[in-house]
């Protein structure tokens, strides 16, 4: 239990904002509580149906995604350790409450205020009785943190974060628009183990897992870490994005290759509210992949208005 106080205070700094990842992702980082991918476009894309499945955990919303699509197995990955309370807390919470309590619970801003139910200690004590014992302790002294100062999250979280919203957060996700849907999902949960979880930066990964998968899901990593170097230039020099997006591109590629199935494939990068028309870098215009579009998960304007795009980008890579 000595490594969970240590997550405990490392959270507990991210809430007095004693820390702030930016955008750069570490051991620790500001943790997503939903993705902004849309689950239900790329399930038409990714065949999950009896695959076996190795995915970047982030918000948790790739794996029940997997779940509810059919794989038979996934297991997480992740560089930032509280991806897996994150994804843990979301698992726990799906196979412990009702459709509207869960919501409530989970999806902090309804009608443009964050909800008192928001991760409510009262609620939580239900979610405890299944977590695993490191992830119980982890939540119940953070929530409870949480709880004595207000309801403020510092940089932990972001929950008024516009892709927070209820709005949003059913778009492109069945299991959370319809409560028949969820009951499928949390039956689904039900009958499985909590997935294996692996802390692990994905340039290190080679030399980590040696385990064959039919679908790797590696969301928009890639364009993180040229997000990042990019970011590292004093002048942020975009005219460097394609030659930084090779070098990553081929770095990704030689540590994950390794682990595909022969007719595997891999989600290589997902792009919001863009057209193949607006992405002009390599990632895009590479022969090795295939670029589809589908529906946006985030509607195509922003808390201000501004208008974007109604199509997302997504991009793979299949053995062949």
């Amino acid at each position: 239990m000595k490594e969970v106080y240590e997550d405990i205070k490392e959270a507990i700094m991210f809430l007095n904002k004693e820390k702030n990842s930016g955008h750069s992702f570490n051991k620790y980082s500001t943790s997503f509580l939903f993705t902004t991918e849309n689950q239900e476009g790329i399930s038409k894309i990714l065949d999950y149906k009896d695959k076996n499945v190795w995915s970047v955990a982030a918000s948790g919303d790739q794996y029940l995604a997997s779940i509810y699509y059919g794989a038979r197995k996934v297991d997480l990955f992740d560089i930032n350790r509280f991806a897996y309370y994150i994804t843990y807390l979301k698992i726990g919470a799906i196979m412990t409450l009702d459709y509207n309590e869960f919501l409530n619970f989970f999806v902090p801003v309804h009608n443009y205020n964050i909800e008192k139910s928001f991760w409510d200690y009262d609620i939580l004590l239900k979610v405890l009785k299944v977590l695993p014992a490191d992830v119980a302790l982890f939540w119940k002294e953070v929530i409870f943190y949480i709880t004595n100062m207000g309801k403020q999250f510092g940089n932990f979280v972001a929950p008024n974060n516009f892709y927070n919203s209820l709005m949003i957060v059913v778009r492109g996700m069945p299991f959370y628009n319809m409560r028949n849907e969820y009951l499928i999902l949390k039956s689904k949960l039900l009958k499985m183990e909590f997935p294996s979880f692996k802390e692990v930066d994905i340039a290190n990964i080679k030399s980590e897992i040696d385990v064959k998968y039919d679908i790797l899901y590696l969301s928009n990593i890639i364009e993180c870490m040229v997000r990042n170097e990019l970011e590292r230039s004093y002048f942020m020099n975009l005219s460097l994005e394609d030659e930084i997006e090779k070098e990553k591109y081929k770095l990704v590629m030689e540590q994950v290759r390794h682990l595909l199935n022969k007719k595997g494939q891999i989600l290589l990068g997902y792009r919001t509210n863009t057209r193949i028309e607006e992405a002009t870098d390599f990632l895009y215009h590479n022969d090795a992949l295939e670029v589809r579009a589908i529906s946006s998960k985030v509607l195509p304007y922003d808390e201000l208005g501004f208008e974007a795009s109604d199509v997302d980008l997504v991009l793979t890579y299949k053995m062949r």
